[in-house]
């Protein structure tokens, strides 16, 4: 294993030591999320404006790249959504609950507590 990680670091990785529920509540956050929302979004769009010419035109790089994930394959997903379930429920759960809240407060001084919250997360 030490040898391991050693050609892992030496080929410019870094290594960490997570306990496997710990390894599963994480990635379930910063991948697994990302891939479902991304396949969410574009399925959306797909059903909802699929057919119009200008969307590429209006949509930018966002759009590129959420839709790039989106169209991952769900070959390399199924396994993912059947051994770590729990976790991307969760995730979804509260992703879920997270956009009623933005929802509700569209009109309201409360939605810019919501993206300087977001804002305290990428600078830290």
């Amino acid at each position: 294993m030490k040898e391991w990680r050693e050609w892992v670091v030496a080929m410019g990785a870094k290594t960490i030591e997570l306990e496997p529920a710990r390894h599963d509540e994480l990635v379930a956050w910063v991948s697994h999320l990302p891939q479902f929302v991304a396949t969410a979004l574009s399925a959306i769009l797909e059903e909802q404006v699929g057919g119009a010419p200008e969307l590429k035109d209006v949509g930018g790089r966002a759009l590129r790249e959420m839709t790039r994930l989106g169209s991952s394959p769900f070959s390399m997903w199924r396994d993912i959504a059947h051994t770590n379930t729990d976790a991307v429920e969760k995730t979804l759960l509260a992703l879920e609950e997270r956009l009623a809240l933005l929802r509700e407060n569209l009109r309201t001084p409360e939605l810019r507590n919501q993206f300087e919250e977001a804002n305290r997360f990428r600078r830290e």
